[in-house]
Parts: C-alpha cells; sequence; structure tokens
C-alpha cells in the first residue's frame, strides 16, 4: 500500500502521496485533516473482489473518477487505535505465557497467604524459638522444609507480580506512543526490557 494524504481546501481534493507514515501524519496535522489514504497497488485488487475481507477496517470506499483510482480513507486516530490494539493483545499474551506456568494451578487466597508465611517462615528459620500461628495451621510435615518450600513458593509469586508490573509499564508506555513508534514496537523486547531493568 501507498501511504497519502487527501487534502480538502476550498471543496476540492488534493491527493498527495508521501513517503512513510510520519509525514502522512505531519501533512495531515499542518492542514488540519485526521485522514491518511492507503492506495491498493493495482484496480484488479478492486476488480476480482480481493478487497471485500478488508472492508470491515476501513471506514468508507471512494472512487475518485477523475484519478480512475480507488481509494480506502482511515483516520489517523482510528489506524492508531486499531495498532494499539493489535499491540495489547500480543502484550497480554506474552505477560499470559510467563505468568501462567507458575501461577496456574493455586486460587488467589492460596497465593496471597503465601506472603504471611513467607514472614513467619524467614523469622522461624532465623530463630526456631518465635510463634509462627499461620504456618502451624498449615504444616503436616517437617517445619524446617515446610518453610522452605513457602519461601520457594512466595518468591514464585512475587515474580509472577514483577511480570504483571512490568506488563503494566509496558501497557502505559504503549499508549503514549506515536503511530510510527506502534508500527516499529517489539512486545517481547520491550518487556524483557523491562523484567532486567
Amino acid at each position: 500500500m501507498i501511504n497519502a494524504v487527501a487534502i480538502v481546501k476550498d471543496g476540492a481534493n488534493t491527493i498527495v502521496i508521501v513517503p512513510d507514515i510520519d509525514t502522512a501524519n505531519a501533512l495531515a496535522k499542518r492542514h488540519k485533516q485526521s485522514f491518511i489514504i492507503e492506495i491498493p497497488a493495482d484496480a484488479d485488487f478492486i476488480a476480482d473482489g480481493r478487497w471485500a475481507p478488508y472492508r470491515p477496517d476501513f471506514e468508507h470506499l471512494q472512487i475518485d473518477p477523475s484519478l480512475k483510482n480507488y481509494f480506502w480513507i482511515k483516520t489517523v486516530e482510528s489506524v492508531h487505535a486499531e495498532i494499539l490494539n493489535e499491540r495489547l493483545a500480543a502484550l497480554s499474551i506474552y505477560t499470559d505465557s510467563l505468568y501462567q506456568p507458575s501461577q496456574a494451578k493455586y486460587s488467589e487466597a492460596e497465593r496471597q497467604s503465601w506472603i504471611t508465611q513467607e514472614r513467619e517462615a524467614e523469622a522461624w528459620l532465623g530463630d526456631s524459638s518465635i510463634s509462627t500461628p499461620v504456618i502451624d495451621l498449615y504444616c503436616n510435615d517437617d517445619k524446617t522444609r515446610f518453610c522452605q518450600k513457602v519461601l520457594d513458593k512466595a518468591r514464585k509469586h512475587k515474580s509472577s507480580l514483577f511480570i504483571v508490573a512490568a506488563s503494566q509499564r509496558v501497557r502505559g508506555a504503549l499508549e503514549s506512543f506515536s503511530l510510527d513508534d506502534l508500527y516499529h514496537a517489539d512486545i517481547q523486547l520491550m518487556l524483557q526490557g523491562e523484567l532486567n531493568a
């Protein structure tokens, strides 16, 4: 597809072909227009019906008889929202792939209880004379081994919470990106960068 901007001035349409989306956006804003145009490479794209599956993506189809070409018009805002939704969906899928393996088999209540148990376990491992009322409710085994399991589970839970927090930061960044930044955003790289920061 070729990027172009439709400039409406004194009721006349002028079509300007531009090299990239940033130039299209800048030109559209300068002329107080909020749409860019994508031009199919050939009219056969229309004639043989290949465009039909894409129809819902476009606000309307306009035919300019003087230029003998077909134009799909999308607002810059709708393109931005579309790309943002794609990136957020990809972020959600990638976040779930990192989060789910370690947490899926436990209930939320159980995961939250690990934080309370963690404090008791750390204290008890440091001084076995300390009272551990919560751990004593759950421990049917060797207390040292049970405390170690609690600490391991609590660390995994905190790691998962860290993944979710990093994902939220990436989400916030994506929502503030320009259209061109969204086009080039690498979700996995961004999330890994947040996790490694």
